[in-house]
């Protein structure tokens, strides 16, 4: 994982944190398994729509 990816990782673990969120909640906003999310927070799977929908969520940049 590069840098680049464990800062973005880090933004989206701090955001539910601040909304009181876990993974399961943001997947189910999502429409995806919590398995899958994991699989993007891990940079495992990659989908620039997904990211972008997760930023949208957590209002990131």
């Amino acid at each position: 994982m590069s840098e680049e990816q464990k800062e973005m990782k880090k933004k989206i673990l701090k955001a539910l944190i601040d909304r009181e969120w876990t993974s399961t909640d943001l997947a189910n906003e999502m429409g995806i398994s919590r398995m899958y999310l994991n699989d993007l927070l891990n940079f495992r799977r990659g989908s620039i729509f997904r990211m972008k929908q997760i930023k949208e969520i957590l209002g990131l940049e």
